[in-house]
Protein backbone atom coordinates (compact mmCIF):
# COMPACT_ATOMS: atom_id res chain seq x y z
CA UNK A 1 0.00 0.00 0.00
CA UNK A 2 1.14 3.48 -0.79
CA UNK A 3 -0.64 6.27 1.03
CA UNK A 4 -0.44 9.97 0.27
CA UNK A 5 -2.54 12.78 1.67
CA UNK A 6 -3.39 16.35 0.91
CA UNK A 7 -4.72 18.47 3.76
CA UNK A 8 -7.32 21.19 3.30
CA UNK A 9 -7.88 22.72 6.73
CA UNK A 10 -10.04 20.31 8.70
CA UNK A 11 -10.36 17.98 5.72
CA UNK A 12 -7.83 15.64 4.16
CA UNK A 13 -7.86 13.65 0.94
CA UNK A 14 -6.02 10.35 1.30
CA UNK A 15 -5.03 8.47 -1.85
CA UNK A 16 -4.63 4.75 -1.23
CA UNK A 17 -2.74 2.73 -3.85
CA UNK A 18 -2.30 -1.03 -3.96
CA UNK A 19 -3.67 -3.41 -1.34
CA UNK A 20 -5.00 -2.60 2.11
CA UNK A 21 -4.60 -5.82 4.07
CA UNK A 22 -3.75 -6.80 7.63
CA UNK A 23 -0.09 -5.99 6.97
CA UNK A 24 -0.85 -2.41 5.93
CA UNK A 25 -3.86 -1.62 8.12
CA UNK A 26 -1.69 -0.58 11.08
CA UNK A 27 0.12 2.02 8.95
CA UNK A 28 -3.20 3.30 7.61
CA UNK A 29 -4.52 3.57 11.18
CA UNK A 30 -1.38 5.46 12.24
CA UNK A 31 -1.68 7.90 9.34
CA UNK A 32 -5.33 8.59 10.16
CA UNK A 33 -4.46 9.18 13.83
CA UNK A 34 -1.78 11.68 12.77
CA UNK A 35 -4.33 13.59 10.71
CA UNK A 36 -6.83 13.58 13.59
CA UNK A 37 -4.12 14.87 15.96
CA UNK A 38 -3.70 17.77 13.52
CA UNK A 39 -7.41 18.57 13.92
CA UNK A 40 -8.57 16.96 10.68
CA UNK A 41 -12.24 16.19 11.03
CA UNK A 42 -13.33 15.07 7.55
CA UNK A 43 -11.71 12.48 5.29
CA UNK A 44 -12.04 11.69 1.61
CA UNK A 45 -10.52 8.28 0.97
CA UNK A 46 -9.60 8.11 -2.71
CA UNK A 47 -9.61 4.38 -3.38
CA UNK A 48 -9.58 4.45 -7.17
CA UNK A 49 -6.11 2.91 -7.21
CA UNK A 50 -6.72 0.43 -4.40
CA UNK A 51 -6.53 -3.08 -5.85
CA UNK A 52 -7.75 -5.13 -2.92
CA UNK A 53 -8.98 -4.85 0.65
CA UNK A 54 -9.27 -7.67 3.20
CA UNK A 55 -11.21 -7.85 6.48
CA UNK A 56 -8.53 -5.99 8.45
CA UNK A 57 -8.50 -3.29 5.79
CA UNK A 58 -12.27 -2.98 6.07
CA UNK A 59 -11.93 -2.63 9.84
CA UNK A 60 -9.35 0.09 9.24
CA UNK A 61 -11.95 2.02 7.19
CA UNK A 62 -14.73 1.63 9.75
CA UNK A 63 -12.65 2.81 12.72
CA UNK A 64 -12.00 6.39 11.48
CA UNK A 65 -15.61 6.73 10.45
CA UNK A 66 -16.78 5.93 13.97
CA UNK A 67 -14.06 8.08 15.55
CA UNK A 68 -14.61 11.25 13.50
CA UNK A 69 -18.39 10.94 13.87
CA UNK A 70 -17.86 11.64 17.58
CA UNK A 71 -16.35 14.98 16.48
CA UNK A 72 -19.10 15.63 13.91
CA UNK A 73 -16.74 14.65 11.11
CA UNK A 74 -17.32 12.39 8.13
CA UNK A 75 -15.52 9.83 5.99
CA UNK A 76 -16.41 9.71 2.31
CA UNK A 77 -15.11 7.25 -0.28
CA UNK A 78 -14.22 8.29 -3.82
CA UNK A 79 -13.49 6.44 -7.08
CA UNK A 80 -14.40 2.98 -5.78
CA UNK A 81 -13.57 0.27 -8.32
CA UNK A 82 -16.05 -2.48 -9.16
CA UNK A 83 -13.94 -5.16 -7.44
CA UNK A 84 -13.66 -3.18 -4.22
CA UNK A 85 -17.36 -2.25 -4.39
CA UNK A 86 -18.24 -5.95 -4.50
CA UNK A 87 -16.28 -6.53 -1.30
CA UNK A 88 -18.09 -3.65 0.41
CA UNK A 89 -21.45 -4.97 -0.82
CA UNK A 90 -20.78 -8.56 0.29
CA UNK A 91 -19.76 -7.39 3.76
CA UNK A 92 -22.72 -4.97 3.89
CA UNK A 93 -20.43 -2.05 4.65
CA UNK A 94 -21.27 -0.06 1.53
CA UNK A 95 -24.32 1.50 3.19
CA UNK A 96 -22.13 2.91 6.00
CA UNK A 97 -20.24 5.22 3.64
CA UNK A 98 -21.06 8.07 1.31
CA UNK A 99 -19.52 7.08 -2.02
CA UNK A 100 -18.65 9.42 -4.89
CA UNK A 101 -17.56 8.88 -8.47
CA UNK A 102 -14.73 11.39 -8.09
CA UNK A 103 -12.74 13.17 -5.41
CA UNK A 104 -13.99 16.61 -6.40
CA UNK A 105 -17.63 15.81 -5.65
CA UNK A 106 -16.70 14.30 -2.27
CA UNK A 107 -14.69 17.40 -1.36
CA UNK A 108 -17.51 19.67 -2.52
CA UNK A 109 -20.07 17.86 -0.34
CA UNK A 110 -17.81 17.98 2.72
CA UNK A 111 -17.03 21.67 2.18
CA UNK A 112 -20.75 22.39 1.89
CA UNK A 113 -21.46 20.52 5.14
CA UNK A 114 -18.89 22.45 7.20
Amino acid sequence: MKLTHEDHGQMTVMLIRGELTADQSEQFHKDVLERIAEQVRDFVLDIGEMDYIDSKGLEAFVWPQDHVADQLGQVHLARMTDNVRKIFEITRLLSRFDCHDDVESAVEILCYNQ
